[in-house]
């Protein structure tokens, strides 16, 4: 064989690339950029030292790192940084004296030190402050906000005995899905309150039609149709809070060939698109699986079979492989 040839075979066989270790890597900078950049900028503002001449007139350089992470950490974090920064400047001082003391005496050094340090950890204490006081509101809008979500769930479900519990299920499975995806927290979260409030229209339906125990006419599937429509009359007034699920819910029994019911799905882009397959992939494995007064639930197993045999047709089949992921775990 020739060399070149066995050569490139060879390579064909070598792992360059560890990709758990790259997935690891990226969570990690994910999940802890802040603290990255606040260490690079103290990197940054401690490499001056060595190339400013006159350092007295750029101490103030370090209140950039110190108001970062009192900004975006907290306030533990900018006094922890501002102390740090005293305490190397400190240090240098110390150990290079003469390059601090040009144009000046040991006594005015100490004082502009002094000065600077206690301005230093003020700004950060400061800064810190609001942030925390920052992070305290928001909590308790998260708070407000989930308290108003689970209300509207379960004042959804409670319209119907035999899927009670359903928006909880699909929110559920939902996130599962996007989680495992990968996809970003604000979708992720945007998935979960489309889920939880996809079908709040059925509040206005007819509990006849609801509860009929008999499979229902074509005059009542069509009213139980109009759910999605009004589930969108009802979320109108809260548009800024739901905007991104709004647009979701209103096409979430559109099928991945665009037939179906409701708002057309064509149109949406990416990122909606996706976050609407998971919601009605999510959405029809619990229908599937739930008790009905005319019908018997599928088993799981069965489920899954059923929306894998319409992938391409209801289901996008990407993310019906996602959905099937996830079904390994929990069956």
């Amino acid at each position: 064989m020739p060399p070149i040839k066995e050569n490139f075979l060879v390579l064909q066989n070598v792992t360059f690339i560890d990709k758990p270790a790259i997935d690891t890597f990226k969570k990690f900078f994910y999940v802890n950029f802040e603290k990255i950049l606040v260490g690079i900028l103290i990197f940054l503002t401690v490499l001056t030292h060595f190339f400013i001449i006159n350092k007295l007139m750029f101490l103030d350089i370090y209140f950039l790192p110190v108001l970062v992470a009192g900004y975006i950490l907290g306030q533990r974090a900018g006094i922890s940084v501002a102390i740090f920064s005293v305490a190397l400047v400190t240090y240098f001082v110390v150990m290079s004296p003469d390059t601090y003391l040009e144009g000046t005496n040991l006594l005015n050094l100490v004082c502009d030190l002094g000065l600077w340090g206690g301005f230093l950890i003020l700004t950060s204490a400061v800064v810190g402050g609001l942030y925390d006081k920052n992070k305290r509101q928001n909590a308790e809008l998260k708070n407000t906000y989930e308290g108003v979500l689970e209300i509207l769930a379960k004042f959804i479900d409670s319209s119907d005995k035999y899927t009670n519990g359903h928006s909880y299920r699909v929110a559920e499975l939902a996130t599962e899905m996007a989680v495992g995806m990968q996809l970003p927290e604000r979708q992720t979260e945007t998935i979960r309150v489309a889920a939880l409030l996809h079908d709040i229209g059925k509040v206005d339906i007819s509990t006849d039609v609801i509860l009929k125990a008999a499979k229902l006419s074509d005059e009542e599937i069509n009213e139980m149709r109009t759910h999605v429509e009004k589930s969108g009359e009802f979320l109108k007034p809260f548009q800024r809070l739901f905007k991104d699920a709004v647009t979701i819910i209103l096409a979430h029994h559109k099928y991945y060939d665009n037939s179906g019911y409701g708002e057309q799905a064509k149109n949406l882009d990416e990122y909606d698109s996706n976050s609407l397959g998971i919601l009605f992939i999510a959405d029809a494995y619990d229908a599937m699986v739930s008790d009905r007064p005319y019908r018997k639930g599928k088993t799981s197993r069965e489920a899954v079979t059923e929306i894998k045999n319409l992938a391409g047709k209801q289901f996008d089949p990407l993310l019906v492989d996602s959905f099937v992921d996830v079904m390994k775990d929990r069956l």
